[in-house]
């Protein structure tokens, strides 16, 4: 565990390496996702995956990757202005070394986060590198006032039970599809997963009614985004034995699962994002790295 005046950040390198919980100490909120039980869940390319919480760290492949369930080397180092808690595995199916960051600096309320992989092989190898957080704003649950923010104007199906909406790799439009707000979990009907139809600064979570949300911002912009929840309907037996819940904010290196671009021998990848707690903001319109922000329309009397 590490801390500044803000917040406290928890870490299992046991378990994948993760960033576990954040704790906005003023408040004792954790941003993320917190399963009460360890199971297997049937998602992702192999048809299991852990669901523990917090942010996991994603290669070689699309989907959740390979190394969400092994154990990462942890090192802890202080600097002036912070600390700096580094984590590194090598990856078994391709030969990568992979290197999760983490930055927590002394007078900063947000976590700044990079993600790099590199080749050692002698080979170029396919490689698909993402941040994956689960987020509960609301007491570790998904509340009927959530909402996601990407700025883009379309999206791409990636999965879904929601039968209204057309199949994988199609385009809707974001947030307004067939005259229904797409930003909203509560307007799903089962789970859907939606990719940024193009790259993007920022993307966040905010939920109206407890006032909470999270942002990921990229300086230099965040090739791949996804969001994904569930509806109200779906089985939560499947991930967690209390029926909480959980949405996730994706952050990529390439567009998409179906994108697999080689990384050259020698040649090493990253994924760069500053992961903001909000509150109080009653929304969010917009998000940088110099912080975010909301836009409230009001009514004044004479």
């Amino acid at each position: 565990m590490v801390e500044n005046r803000f917040l406290e950040l928890t870490f299992l390198p046991e378990l994948g390496g993760r960033l576990h919980r954040a704790v906005i100490k003023s408040t004792g909120q954790n941003i993320f996702y917190q399963n009460p039980v360890i199971k297997p869940a049937p998602f992702g390319q192999r048809d299991w995956w852990l669901r523990v919480g917090g942010l996991e760290w994603v290669a070689p492949t699309e989907e959740h990757g390979y190394l969400e369930a092994f154990p990462w080397n942890l090192a802890l180092e202080t600097q002036r202005d912070g600390l700096v808690v580094r984590m590194t595995t090598v990856e078994q199916q391709r030969g990568f070394d992979v290197t999760a960051t983490v930055w927590l600096r002394a007078d900063e309320g947000r976590i700044a986060t990079m993600l790099v992989t590199q080749n050692r092989t002698g080979s170029a190898q396919p490689l698909q590198m993402w941040m994956n957080a689960a987020l509960a704003p609301a007491a570790n649950r998904v509340g009927s006032a959530t909402h996601f923010v990407v700025p883009v104007d379309q999206m791409i199906v990636h999965a879904t039970e929601d039968r209204a909406l057309p199949p994988p790799r199609a385009r809707v439009g974001w947030t307004l599809h067939q005259n229904r707000d797409l930003s909203h979990p509560s307007a799903w009907n089962g789970y859907v997963g939606l990719f940024a139809a193009r790259p993007t600064p920022f993307i966040g979570l905010y939920d109206l009614q407890a006032d909470a949300g999270v942002a990921a911002v990229s300086s230099t912009g965040l090739a791949g985004a996804k969001v994904f929840a569930f509806s109200s309907n779906f089985d939560r037996r499947l991930f967690t034995n209390d029926g909480s819940d959980y949405a996730e904010l994706w952050c990529g290196a390439q567009p998409t699962f179906w994108d697999d671009p080689p990384l050259d021998a020698g040649e090493q990848r990253v994924i760069a994002a500053d992961w903001i707690p909000l509150q109080g903001l009653g929304d969010l319109a917009t998000a940088s790295d110099h912080g975010a922000l909301a836009c409230n329309v009001g009514q004044t009397g004479a």
